[in-house]
C-alpha cells in the first residue's frame, strides 16, 4: 500500500516519515534501525525459493532423514559419497551385481558355497589332471589279475574275496517221510574239493508192543476195552466188538479200525500181529521223531490189557527218537543242527526258512558242490550243483553302476598254446562280473582292466 504523509501537518516529522517510509514501497526492517521479524510472524509455507539466498541452505539447515531419493538427481552419488563398507547386501537389488561391476579374481573361494560349481560352470577342458584328488579315478579305472576257477563261470568282485554259498528253493517245514526219503535221508556235500561229506537224517516212530504169547481169541470173553494216547494228546477209550475176533489178524484189525475212529492224532495209528514182531501185536504212531509217542493204559471196566499183554505192565513202549521232533514237518533249526553235526567245512544258516550253506573258505579255492543225496528235491537242491568263491580286487568301493567295459586277457600264454582261451564278461553288475573261458577247465591267469 501506499502512505499518505500531506496530512501531517508538523513539518519536521513529516520530512522524517518521508525519509523512513517509501511512500509507494513500503520500509525496510533492517535489524539495526527496527525489530527483527520472529519465526511466529512468518505465516506458514510464506519462505518460497525465492525468498532463500543461493547457498543459504547449509547442513545445519537440514532435518536428519529430510532428503529422500525424490531430492537427489539421477546419477547424483558417486563413490566418494559413500562411505566405507556403508553398502550393504540389503541395499542391492537382486540380480544387481553383474559380471561387469567384479574385479578381476575378485571371487575367491570362501565367497563360492559349497557344491555350487556344477558342470555347466566348467569350461571344457578345464578339468587337467593336475585338478584331480589323489585316487579319484579308482571309481572309474580299475585293474587286476585273477586266476580261472577252471570251471565256468569265474567270479571277481570289486572289492573282497567271498565263499561259495548255495540255497536251496524250498522252505520249512520239509517232510522227509515221502517215498524214496525216509529214515535214513541224506544231504551230500563237497565243500572245497576236499572230498564229499554226507549229513544223515534220522527217526523212527513210538511203538506199543505187546507182550509175548498174547491171546488171539477173545471172541467169547467180555473183556473189551483199553485206553490210548497217541503224539502226547487226551487218552480216550477204545472198544471192540469182540464177537469172530478169534484171530491175531482179525484183533489186530479190530483194534486198528477202532482206534483210528477216534480221529486226531489217532486217525493213522497202525496195528498189526506178527508182522512188524513175530507173535506179537504192534501199535504204530504215524508220527516219526521225538514227539512221537504211544501210550496204552487200563480203562475203568473190561480191560483187555492182560489178555491181549499190552500196555507197559504187560509189553514194551518205545518213544519215538531221531534228529527231528516230526519227520513230517521239520524245522530249518534242526537240518541245520544235524548238517553242522555231520558236514565240515561248510556252514549252514537260514535263508528266510530256505536252507542256505556256505563255504569256509572265500575266494577262488571256495566252493560248494552237491552230491546225490535222498533230500535233494526235499531240500530244493539238484544233484552236482555247484558254486565257487568270488575273487576280489581289493577296492574299496563297487562300481556307480554296471555300465562298465572289462578288458580281459589271458596272461603269460605263449602264442602256439591260446587256441580255445577266448573269453567272455557276463553277469556285470554294480559288484563285480564274471569271466567265462571258452576252455572250460582252463586255470590260466587274466589281466582284467575296468573302464
Amino acid at each position: 500500500m501506499a502512505y499518505e504523509f500531506n496530512e501531517i501537518r508538523n513539518p519536521v516529522m513529516k520530512r522524517k516519515m518521508v525519509e523512513v517510509f517509501d511512500p509507494t514501497n513500503g520500509h525496510d526492517h533492517d535489524g539495526v534501525n527496527s525489530k527483527l521479524v520472529s519465526a511466529s510472524a512468518i505465516a506458514d509455507d510464506a519462505v518460497t525459493e525465492a525468498k532463500i539466498e543461493d547457498g543459504a541452505v547449509t547442513t545445519n539447515k537440514i532435518g536428519a532423514d529430510a532428503v529422500d531419493g525424490t531430492k537427489i538427481a539421477d546419477d547424483a552419488i558417486d563413490s566418494e559419497h559413500i562411505a566405507d563398507d556403508a553398502v550393504g547386501s540389503a541395499a542391492i537389488a537382486d540380480d544387481a551385481i553383474t559380471s561387469d561391476h567384479l574385479a578381476d579374481d575378485a571371487v575367491t573361494a570362501d565367497a563360492i558355497a559349497d557344491d555350487a560349481v556344477t558342470e555347466d560352470k566348467i569350461a571344457d577342458g578345464a578339468v587337467t589332471s593336475a585338478k584331480l584328488a589323489p585316487g579319484v579315478l579308482a571309481g572309474y579305472v580299475r585293474k587286476g589279475k585273477i586266476q580261472l576257477n577252471g570251471v565256468n563261470p569265474t567270479r571277481v568282485l570289486f572289492q573282497a574275496d567271498d565263499a561259495a554259498t548255495l540255497t536251496g528253493t524250498q522252505t520249512a517245514t520239509f517232510d522227509m517221510t515221502g517215498v524214496g526219503v525216509g529214515d535214513g535221508g541224506t544231504f551230500i556235500v563237497n565243500p572245497d574239493g576236499n572230498g564229499v561229506d554226507t549229513a544223515t537224517f534220522n527217526f523212527a516212530q513210538a511203538t506199543s508192543v505187546s507182550g509175548a504169547t498174547p491171546s488171539t481169541d477173545i471172541s467169547g470173553g467180555t473183556d473189551k476195552k483199553f485206553m490210548i494216547s497217541v503224539d502226547g494228546d487226551t487218552a480216550e477209550e477204545v472198544e471192540l466188538t469182540v464177537a469172530g475176533l478169534n484171530s491175531g489178524a482179525a484183533i489186530a484189525t479190530a483194534m486198528q479200525n477202532a482206534i483210528q475212529l477216534l480221529g486226531g492224532n489217532k486217525a493213522s495209528v497202525t496195528v498189526d500181529y506178527n508182522s512188524t514182531n513175530a507173535g506179537k501185536y504192534t501199535i504204530k504212531s504215524p508220527t516219526y521223531g521225538t514227539d512221537s509217542a504211544v501210550v496204552i493204559t487200563a480203562p475203568a471196566s473190561y480191560s483187555l490189557l492182560e489178555e491181549l499183554k499190552l500196555g507197559a505192565d504187560f509189553g514194551v513202549e518205545t518213544a519215538g527218537t531221531g534228529d527231528c521232533a516230526d519227520a513230517s514237518a521239520v524245522t530249518i533249526d534242526e537240518v541245520i543242527a544235524v548238517i553242522t553235526s555231520d558236514i565240515a567245512g561248510l556252514t549252514p544258516t537260514s535263508a528266510s526258512g530256505a536252507l542256505k550253506i556256505t563255504s569256509d573258505t572265500t575266494g577262488r579255492g571256495s566252493s560248494l558242490v552237491v552230491g546225490n543225496g535222498t533230500l535233494n528235491t526235499v531240500l530244493g537242491f539238484t544233484n552236482t550243483q555247484a558254486h565257487y568263491g568270488a575273487q576280489g580286487l581289493d577296492y574299496d568301493s563297487d562300481m556307480a553302476d554296471a555300465n562298465f567295459i572289462v578288458c580281459a586277457t589271458i596272461d603269460g600264454i605263449a602264442a602256439a598254446s591260446l587256441a580255445s582261451l577266448n573269453l567272455s564278461i557276463t553277469s556285470k553288475a554294480t559288484t563285480g562280473f564274471s569271466v567265462e573261458c571258452e576252455t572250460t577247465a582252463s586255470e590260466a591267469y587274466v589281466d582284467v582292466i575296468i573302464v
